[in-house]
C-alpha cells in the first residue's frame, strides 16, 4: 500500500489539484500505516504533499484529531511544520477524554524528534487557547517529576516567546498564554543551573507583576519567574536583577501586597524577594523600606504552611545576620508614625521559642533551617543584649532540644546542623550543661566511625571533638579519638 500511494503521487503532475477529501482519507491511510508498520512517505512524495497541504485554507478540518495520525504528523519534520500546531491543538482538545497515559507517551515521542516538533508544541504555549495550554503544560510538569527533557531548548522558545510577546502589545495579551510560558520557565530552572538571566525579560516580567489587570494565577507565575531570577543572580553574586527590580516605581507595593497572600507559594516567592534584595548590596534599595509586621510573622512561624516558614526562616536569619542598623529596606516593627523599632526582649525571647519548636520538626530541611536561624538570632543578640543572650543560652529548653534532635537521629548518622548547635554551645562552656553523657557518647562514637581522609580541620564533628577533647571528663575510648585528632592537625 505504501509503495502504491509513493508511486501514485510522484506521478501526479499536480497533487494540490486533487480533492481536499482525497487528501484527508491520503492522511488517514498513511496515519494508520503508520501505526502498523512505522513507515512513512519516502521523501519526494512528502515534500509534494505537503505542498498541497499548505494550499489547503482550513487545515483542521482535514484532521482526525486521533493519536495515531498526532503521532504520524509528529514522525517527519516537514509534516509536523505544515500539520503539528494544528494538529496537536485538535487532539488536546477532543471532545472525548484523552489518557494520561497517551498524553505522556505522545509527548515523549514529540520530545524525542527534532527541535522542530519540540517547538511546534512549545508555539501553541504562546499562541494555543487556554485549554490546549492547560494540556501541554500540566503534561510537562508530570513528566518534569520523573523524566528528563530538554529543558534547556524548552527554556530558551519560552523565553523568545515571552520576550516578542511582551514586545508587541502587552495590552492583548492572552494572561494563560504568558503564565503558561513563564511556568514552563521555572520548570525548566529546576531542572538545570543556568546563570544568563535575560535583563530586559526581566523588567517585562515586573511590569506584568505590577499591572492593575494582572489576575492571581499571573501573580504566582510572575513571583515564581522573579524570585528565580533573583535566586540565580545571587548565587554569582550579580545585582543586576535586583536593581531592575528596584527600579519599577510599583515592584515595592506589589511585594507588601503579597508578603501574606493567603496563597502559600505566592506568600513565600514575595518574602524570599526581598530576603535576596536585602542580602544585595546597599544602594540597591537606598531610602526604600518593605514593612512587616512581628505578628504576621509569628503567625507564619505557628502555621503549617511549610513553603511560607521556610521563606520566614531563611528572611530572618538574613536580618539577625545584618550589620544594618534597624530599619534597613526590611522592617519588622514600627510606632504609630512608622518609624522603625527595635523588637523587645519579649519578642525575641518569643521567636527563639518559636525557632525552638520548629528546629523538632519532623523534616530535616526544617530542622536544619531553624536551628541555623536560631544560631544567628544568639549571635546577634550577643552583640546587641548581652543578658538576654546568656538567659537564651542557659534555657532548659536547649537541653531538651539537643536531646529530641539527636534521638531522632537513631542511632544513625547525627546531621552536621545538631553538631554545630553543640559546638557552638561548646564555644561558651555550656556543652555539659545542655548534652547528656549518653548523647555526648554518641557524638564520640560518629567522629571514630568516619575514615580520616574523610575528615578535615574545618569540619564541625572535628571542631566540636577537639573542644569535647579538652575537657577533663571521661570519654570513650578516649587515646583513639587523641590520636585521631593529631593526625588531622
Amino acid at each position: 500500500m505504501l509503495s502504491f500511494l509513493d508511486a501514485y503521487i510522484t506521478h501526479q503532475p499536480n497533487l494540490s489539484s486533487v480533492s481536499p477529501f482525497f487528501l484527508h482519507c491520503l492522511l488517514f491511510l498513511l496515519s494508520k500505516i503508520f501505526l502498523e508498520r512505522k513507515e512513512s512517505l519516502c521523501e519526494p512524495s512528502l515534500d509534494m504533499l505537503v505542498s498541497a497541504l499548505e494550499e489547503l485554507g482550513n487545515k483542521e478540518q482535514w484532521i482526525s484529531g486521533d493519536i495515531f495520525q498526532l503521532e504520524w504528523i509528529f514522525s517527519s519534520e516537514s509534516i509536523c511544520q505544515c500539520l503539528g500546531s494544528v494538529s496537536l491543538k485538535k487532539w488536546l482538545t477532543a471532545e472525548e477524554n484523552v489518557s494520561e497515559d497517551d498524553c505522556k507517551e505522545i509527548i515523549r515521542a514529540i520530545m524525542s524528534q527534532n527541535a522542530s516538533c519540540l517547538n511546534t508544541v512549545l508555539d501553541l504555549l504562546e499562541k494555543g487557547c487556554e485549554r490546549t495550554v492547560s494540556g501541554i503544560l500540566q503534561i510537562f510538569l508530570e513528566m518534569g517529576q520523573k523524566e528528563e527533557a530538554p529543558w534547556e531548548l524548552v527554556e530558551n522558545k519560552c523565553r523568545q516567546s515571552l520576550k516578542m510577546m511582551f514586545i508587541g502589545n502587552m495590552a492583548r495579551l492572552a494572561d494563560h498564554n504568558v503564565i503558561a510560558l513563564l511556568s514552563m520557565i521555572s520548570l525548566s530552572r529546576q531542572k538545570r543551573v543556568s546563570y544568563n538571566e535575560d535583563v530586559k525579560l526581566v523588567f517585562h516580567v515586573v511590569k506584568y507583576l505590577c499591572s492593575i489587570s494582572i489576575t492571581e494565577a499571573g501573580v504566582g507565575a510572575a513571583c515564581a519567574f522573579l524570585t528565580g531570577s533573583l535566586i540565580q543572580s545571587s548565587a554569582i553574586q550579580d545585582s543586576t536583577v535586583a536593581s531592575v527590580l528596584m527600579s519599577h516605581d510599583g515592584f515595592i507595593p506589589c511585594l507588601e501586597e503579597n508578603l501574606f497572600n493567603k496563597d502559600a507559594e505566592i506568600s513565600s516567592c514575595a518574602i524570599t524577594m526581598a530576603t535576596l534584595i536585602f542580602g544585595c548590596q546597599d544602594e540597591i534599595y537606598e531610602g526604600k523600606r518593605i514593612n512587616f509586621k512581628i505578628g504576621d510573622i509569628l503567625a507564619i512561624l505557628h502555621s503549617h504552611q511549610h513553603v511560607k516558614v521556610l521563606a520566614v526562616l531563611k528572611l530572618l536569619k538574613e536580618i539577625f545576620l545584618s550589620k544594618h542598623d534597624v530599619g534597613k529596606f526590611v522592617v519588622l516593627k514600627q510606632d504609630a508614625s512608622g518609624h522603625p523599632l527595635e523588637l523587645d526582649s519579649k519578642e525575641y525571647r518569643i521567636v527563639y521559642m518559636c525557632l525552638q519548636q520548629l528546629a523538632v520538626k519532623d523534616t530535616l530541611n526544617m530542622q536544619e533551617n531553624a536551628v541555623s536561624c536560631m544560631l544567628s538570632l544568639l549571635t546577634m543578640l550577643e552583640k546587641k543584649d548581652k543578658q538576654l543572650a546568656e538567659h537564651l543560652l542557659r534555657q532548659p529548653w536547649n537541653q531538651l532540644l539537643v536531646s529530641d534532635l539527636i534521638s531522632c537521629a537513631g542511632g544513625g548518622t547525627i546531621p552536621d546542623h545538631v553538631l554545630h548547635f553543640c559546638f557552638f554551645m561548646a564555644e561558651r562552656n555550656l556543652l555539659l550543661a545542655i548534652v547528656k553523657e549518653r548523647h555526648l557518647e554518641a557524638i564520640c562514637k560518629q567522629f571514630l566511625v568516619i575514615k580520616q581522609d574523610e575528615l578535615t580541620p574545618d569540619d564541625t564533628v572535628v571542631k566540636l571533638m577537639t573542644k569535647v577533647f579538652s575537657y577533663d571528663i571521661e570519654l570513650i575510648k578516649r587515646d583513639e579519638i587523641e590520636a585521631k585528632l593529631k593526625s588531622l592537625n
